[in-house]
Parts: structure tokens; sequence; C-alpha cells
């Protein structure tokens, strides 16, 4: 069991899929449907698992499956020779075929294009500008390479450069460059740009994710009708979109705000920190200029032998009207004991709500009302988290939700925990109930802290306790809810590079950590995969969150 855990985590989602039969890959399709829009790479995974199903011309079901992901992905990336060339192949798709000759034909340097694209770093493609650049002023109509250059200005966050005068595009793939550009300043939030685009796009191009982005606009906006036009028409498009049909009902039927319930009601707010002393500073400012009303503040110090206890002691003073306390350990526990140390204190064991905060996080002003407005919702609401975003602007998703993706002997694994590398468009700004959430800023109904059993300290030093724990109250009968209302910026980022000694053994601490909670859970296989299975149908068919005070 523990080998074949390990090959998957190893060799990320496409490992995976190849350990899956495929009737299981189109269930697996299926759940990430429920949670996450499709993305290229998700796309990409899908398509190479689909396409290498032996048989593949007398199962039908997988043919339409494939044909339509990789639709979808040639969408998302218009100028992608080998995807239009699948779709042609796989659908008979003559609009495609036509696509894939005519990129063929522009491929002027096929081998260097490809060695760019083999660049997995950020700034490794970052370096490539001036060879494209190039090969642009060489190649005026070599679209494949104006789009990497629209890629590098996406990266920097900024307009098209100074190349895109330079590109002639070829007229049969006009609109689709139109279509590249308006998505482009859409992401940006570039909004008279992509306005002019937009108006300019014939309507047969406008498609799902170009109507989403064009309603991410209008949400930022504060045109909360126009949007929701927007994502109508997107979902008439293609209806499995189920992230899209939850921001939707979150227009229509908004996760209530009662600010009242931060004076009201009786909440600990916790942290821990190990030696993360200038991150520390900044959390606790951005928690101090939050509306905590009576809220009790506790400050774990996990052995810190950095200037962390300088950092608590000032901090004091920020905090004129709430209960504020310092826990100073001599010795480092880890996150798992720290939660328990603080879960065990008599003013959380008595609270209504107990609030977990990570040392190197930044948060909104309003998040604890949100929480605790989305916990007063229901009284079976356990545990209560949001969305969370890298630093930098733009502002890029780091974790949003997870539920249990694949729950069997040989294989344990939750779902994709957001898209990769995506920028927060406010598309996942809805509330909805899931498995697990991020334990970086997360809210427990005090019942349920005191029923369900303590954070597990055999996922110390961290990693892994939170999700697991989750599950527990998942298992518990407690449900866990995600609330995207709340955006929380988290300094250290989930997972690893795999580069650099810190990083390996970070990576090894993940993947033991991993291990252990495929163990302890399959004693529960059976009964999580009734609970993924019932999170799947909740999203898919709009059920409210808000359970039994709907």
């Amino acid at each position: 069991m523990h080998a074949a855990y390990f090959t998957v985590l190893a060799r990320g989602m496409s490992g995976e899929l190849e350990r899956l039969s495929g009737d299981e890959v189109l269930e697996h399709l299926d759940n990430h449907r429920s949670q996450l829009l499709l993305d290229p790479t998700i796309c990409s995974c899908y398509a190479a698992r689909l396409a290498a199903e032996p048989d593949l011309g007398s199962m039908p079901g997988i043919v339409a499956a494939l044909a339509a992901i990789l639709a979808k992905r040639l969408r998302l990336e218009p100028f992608d020779e080998q995807t239009a060339r699948a779709l042609a192949r796989i659908a008979g798709d003559n609009e495609a075929a036509v696509r894939a000759d005519l990129l063929a034909s522009l491929n002027a340097e096929p081998d260097g294009l490809k060695d760019i694209l083999a660049l997995d770093g950020p700034d490794e493609r970052l370096e490539t500008e001036p060879v494209l650049r190039t090969l642009l002023r060489v190649y005026p109509s070599y679209v494949q390479v104006a789009d990497l250059l629209l890629d590098l200005d996406l990266r920097r966050g900024r307009a098209p450069g100074d190349w895109l005068a330079s590109f002639r595009c070829p007229g049969l793939l006009e609109a689709a460059w139109r279509a590249r550009l308006f998505a482009h300043h859409a992401t940006l939030g570039l909004r008279a740009g992509a306005d002019a685009l937009w108006a300019g796009l014939p309507q047969a191009v406008r498609d799902e994710t170009l109507c989403n982005l064009a309603a991410s606009l209008r949400l930022s906006a504060g045109e909360y009708e126009a949007a929701a036009s927007m994502l109508r028409a997107s979902l008439a498009l293609d209806p499995s979109q189920t992230p899209i049909a939850l921001r939707l009902a979150e227009l229509d039927r908004p996760t209530p705000l009662d600010p009242a319930l931060i004076r009201d009601r009786s909440v600990v707010v916790c942290l821990y920190t190990f030696n993360k002393a200038a991150l520390l500073e900044r959390t606790l400012a951005s928690l101090a200029a939050s509306d905590l009303g009576a809220a009790k503040v506790r400050l774990l110090l996990n052995g810190c032998s950095d200037h962390s206890r300088r950092v608590a002691d000032t901090a004091r003073a920020l905090f004129p009207d709430n209960d504020f306390q310092v826990v100073d350990l001599p010795v480092n526990v880890g996150a798992p004991a720290a939660r328990n140390w603080l879960a065990a204190l008599p003013e959380c064991r008595e609270a209504d709500s107990v609030a977990y905060l990570d040392d190197d996080v930044e948060i909104p002003a309003d998040w604890l009302g949100r929480f605790l407005s989305v916990a007063e919702a229901d009284p079976g609401i356990g545990v209560v988290g949001c969305k969370v975003l890298d630093p930098g602007n733009p502002a890029r998703l780091q974790y949003l939700y997870r539920n249990v993706a694949l729950a069997r002997p040989d294989l344990f694994k939750l779902s994709i925990h957001a898209p990769e590398g995506a920028l927060d468009l406010g598309l996942y700004d809805y509330t909805r109930e899931t498995m697990s959430v991020m334990g970086c800023c997360h809210l427990l109904r005090g019942r349920a802290l005191r029923e369900l059993p303590g954070f597990d300290i055999r996922f110390n030093p961290s990693q892994g306790d939170d999700l697991d724990h989750d599950l527990a109250a998942c298992l518990a009968g407690w449900r866990v809810v995600y609330t995207g209302t709340v955006a929380c910026v988290h300094h250290q980022a989930t997972g690893f590079s795999g580069t650099g000694a810190v990083e390996r053994k970070r990576a090894g601490n993940i993947i033991g950590n991993d291990l252990k909670l495929c163990a302890k859970h399959m004693e529960h296989l059976d009964r999580l995969r009734e609970l993924a299975f019932e999170d799947r149908e909740r999203a898919r068919n709009g059920a409210d969150w808000r359970g039994s005070q709907a």
C-alpha cells in the first residue's frame, strides 16, 4: 500500500491517473469538476490518460470525455497544435484539423520552441524573452511565439509589450488571437482594454472561459447583475462548471454577515509560532487591525530562539480592548501539539468558537465576523475555512478546499487544493460545504473542538494534522464549510519545490505525513467514499450550504 501511494505522490496527477481504470478516471474527472474549474495542465493530464486507454475505439463514453477535454483545452490554449491535432483525430473536428495544419506551417523553429516550453521554472521562462522577440522579428506571423510573449507579460502582471506591434496574426487565427488578448486583459483586470476587445469579439468566439473572465471584470467593479448575466451565459455553454454555478448562487443569495456576533459570542483567537519573528510581527499587526470584538488572543511561542518574545511583548499594546496573553514554551512541540496545548486552555474549553491562525498570514478586517456568521447558519457546522492567497500582486490562489478524490486499499488521495498558479479572479468567492479547508486561518466550533480527538501529534512538526482533523470532523458528523468571502494571504506556500537541502527535508516530512494520513484512514475508506460522493452531489445539485437552516 505504502509503495503504491508513494509512487502516486512522487509523480503527481499523471501517475495517479495511470493507476485507475477508464471508468475510475471518468469518476475522478467528475469529482474534479465538482471542485474546481478545468485548467490547461489538468486537461492535459486527463487527456493523456484517456487517450492511453486500450481499445479506445470501442469505448464511446471515454471517447466522448476525451473529445470534451481536448476541446476545453483548445479553448484555453488556442494555439496548441498537438491539442488541435488530437481533437481533429478523436472527434473528426474539421475546424481543429485546419487550425492544426496552419499552426504546423507557422512553427518555423519547432525544436527551439519545444526547448522553451520544456522550461518549468518561471524565472527560466522569463529569461527566454530576448530569444522570443528575435524569433518574432524574423517570423512576424509566428503566433506560437507571440502567445508565449503574451504569457510572459501575464507572469509579470502587465499589458502586452511593444513586441505586439510587430506581430502579424494570420487571418484565420485573428478571432482566436483577439480572444486571447481579451483573456489577457481581463485576467489582469485591465478593464478598458478588455471591454474594447470584448466588444469586437464575434458571438461564436465568446466561449464559457471568456464569459467567466468577463464576469470577473464585472464582479471586481461591483456590477453584480451584469456579472450574473455573464455567469449564466457561461453555464449555458458548459453546465458542468460547478464553481460557476456556486458563484452565481452566491450572487443570488449572498453569504450573511452579522457584525454583532463578534460581541455576542465568546471567541479565542489562537496563534503559535516558531522562529519567524518578522512574519509574526506582520501577522499580529494584521490581527490587531481586524474587527475582533471582545475576542481573547492567545499566542504560543513554540520554543523560539529568535526575537519572537520581544515581538510578542510589544504586540500587547496593539490589543488594548482584548485579553492578550502569551504562552512561552521552552521547546518546540510542533504545530499539532501547539494547537492541542492552546485548545486545552480553560478559556478555549469554555469558548463558543476557537480560531487558529498561522504566524505568517494577513487577514481582512471582517474575517472573524464572517466566519462566525457562517458557523451560526447551522449548528452542525464544526469547521469554517477561507480562500488562501499567495502574497504579491496580482494575487494568486494558494488553497481553497478539498475532498477525498480516491479512497481504496491501495490508493488514498485528496483532490487538488487549488488550480495551479491561477490568479484570483473572484470566481471562487462563494460558500460551500466541503471535507477540508486550509488550517492557516480557520474557525472551530467550541463543542466540536471539545468532542473531537485532538490534532494528531504523529503529524509533527506540521503538514497534515489540520487536514486529518477535518476528516475526523466529517467522519464524526460535523460539517466543514469553506467561505471565499474571506481571503487570507499566506506567506509560506503549501507543498514543496523539491530543490535544496531544506526543501528536500521538508519534502520528506510531507511525504511521510501523507503516508500516515493514508494508513490512519484505511479503516474509514467506505465512509470517506460515501462522504466524497455526497459532497460531489451537493455541489453539483446546488444544495444550500446552510443545511437545516436554509
